[in-house]
């Protein structure tokens, strides 16, 4: 299933491989590149949420 946003964001259900993956390749980077991955990660998440309408998920800085 995939759900298109207003801005055109294709959203994919992700299993338990793909965070593993995920995870395993940001561990690889160093710290200040984790933080920052992490923060737009959580800023995405929040726009996307907030395009359908809904509250922010992480809080806003």
């Amino acid at each position: 299933m995939n759900c298109r946003a207003k801005t055109g964001l294709i959203v994919r259900p992700l299993d338990s491989v793909a965070l593993d993956i995920l995870f395993a390749k940001l561990e690889e980077d160093d710290a200040t590149e984790r933080a920052e991955a992490l923060a737009y990660l959580k800023h995405t998440l929040n726009e996307t949420r907030a395009s359908f309408g809904a509250e922010p998920i992480f809080p806003l800085p």
